[in-house]
């Protein structure tokens, strides 16, 4: 606040600066344009704030109103020219920039993104307060990148930061939830992604004592691989008691790329790949369980396509709980199929980009998927801070849009999976919707 009061006087209110010496202001000056109107400065005469001697003026008849002139911080209202709203398709697929007219996103609502380091050089996440509790669990400090050059880090995680939170600006992209905060979390490097289960503990617990909302963009090869215990329980403190408020926090687990069950407990003989890059086929032979997506108080996302089509690559199952837009490829051969991909941001300061030398790449996979879905659990809590993490996560599914689709996946032999009491193993409840989400949530008693 300011000590300049806006005061606008009836136009025959004779001479306003004998008003205003009165209550010990000073006329500042004229508005140009707006009849019978000041600035006026409040002096130590007054002995009194802004705030106080406004109400004193706005009582006195002659008086039409009295404002204190704030000092606002202001955000734009639409990203700038220079970002291409083609590329950012999947937001309209989602109805973001309708739910934008209630929310795009507070700063104290924290989205967490743990995963391989972030790029904090880049523009995206420049915002003032933007970046907070950073957190590097592979060198153990503040700084979620590589300090040494030759090591690559953060890849992944710049990726898929950005479509959940990149800021506002001149950036080239903007992330559903522009105005939330953002922790990166660096839980490994690129060459080393074995990590022992209470070094997992302990990243969820660091993360879920700060952040609203989780993104994972990662997810096991088809195998038995249950959430051990510890982590489990981990999961089940931070949902019921997690964020710097307790607000609780909403955990968004990407859904897999081996177009494998979630769960199956009959597997034998399932094929896949664990990289469209591999020659070898490998074949799981025992019972599959992705467990980090099947946790009950997890929100397992899957991938549909601008098409909407599922995305070929995409882990199905019941345990799906929604899906969000992202890109088409078919792992066994690595083409690229029906559908656009994400426009996102890339490395370029801190470790190698996707794109040498440019600051945004294209990408997909349920990686990005997930952190659309966190920024949408964002924008619900923004407008509802007082909601659980379960709350979220049901709004959410509620408002879901099902998805019709007479689409085949030649590698399972299933054809436009359907939607059985709402639910679908492709889709899980349906499409994520931003502006339902939100519009539910304030009718929310």
């Amino acid at each position: 606040m300011t000590d300049l009061l806006i005061v606008r006087a009836l136009p025959l209110a004779g001479d306003p600066e004998a008003l205003f010496r009165f209550h010990g202001l000073a006329l500042h000056k004229k508005c140009e344009g707006i009849h019978n109107t000041f600035s006026i400065r409040v002096t130590d005469k007054a002995g009194k704030n802004c705030l106080k001697v406004s109400q004193d003026l706005i009582q006195r008849p002659e008086v039409v109103y009295a404002e204190p002139n704030l000092m606002e911080r202001y955000y734009p209202s639409a990203p700038s020219d220079r970002i291409d709203w083609g590329k950012l398709w999947h937001l309209d697929q989602i109805s973001v920039r309708q739910a934008w007219e209630n929310t795009k996103g507070e700063r104290d609502v924290v989205i967490a993104v743990v995963d391989d380091g972030c790029d904090l050089s880049h523009p995206a996440f420049g915002g003032p307060d933007k970046v907070v509790h950073p957190t590097d669990f592979v060198d153990g400090d503040a700084k979620p990148w590589a300090d040494h050059p030759a090591v690559e880090s953060g890849r992944h995680g710049t990726a898929f930061a950005g479509p959940a939170v990149a800021e506002e600006s001149e950036n080239g992209v903007v992330g559903v939830a522009p105005r939330c905060a953002f922790m990166p979390v660096r839980m490994t490097a690129l060459e080393r992604i074995e990590l022992e289960t209470l070094s997992v503990r302990d990243i969820f617990e660091v993360a879920g004592q700060h952040a609203d909302i989780l993104s994972c963009s990662w997810s096991s090869v088809p195998c038995y691989d249950p959430v051990p215990q510890p982590i489990a329980e981990v999961f089940d403190k931070i949902v019921v008691e997690g964020g710097t408020r307790g607000k609780r926090t909403v955990i968004c687990f990407a859904a897999g790329k081996h177009n494998a069950p979630i769960r199956d407990d009959d597997n034998h003989d399932f094929k896949y790949k664990p990289h469209p890059s591999d020659s070898e086929t490998r074949v799981a032979q025992s019972k599959i369980l992705n467990g980090y997506a099947a946790h009950p108080n997890v929100m397992a996302v899957a991938s549909v396509t601008s098409a909407n089509q599922k995305a070929r690559y995409c882990n199905w199952g019941k345990e799906i709980s929604v899906c969000a837009p992202s890109d088409n490829f078919d792992p066994p051969s690595g083409q690229r199929l029906l559908g656009e991909e994400l426009f996102t941001t890339d490395n370029e300061d801190h470790g190698p980009g996707y794109v040498p030398g440019q600051r945004f790449t294209g990408f997909g996979g349920t990686s990005g998927a997930c952190p659309i879905l966190a920024g949408v659990a964002d924008l619900v809590r923004s407008v509802r801070p007082d909601l659980t993490a379960l709350q979220v996560k049901a709004i959410i599914e509620e408002t879901a849009d099902p998805i019709t689709t007479i689409h085949t996946d030649s590698d399972t032999d299933r054809t436009g999976e359907r939607f059985i009491d709402g639910h679908s193993s492709w889709f899980g409840y349906g499409r994520v919707n931003a502006q339902k989400a939100v519009e539910k949530a304030l009718l929310l008693p």
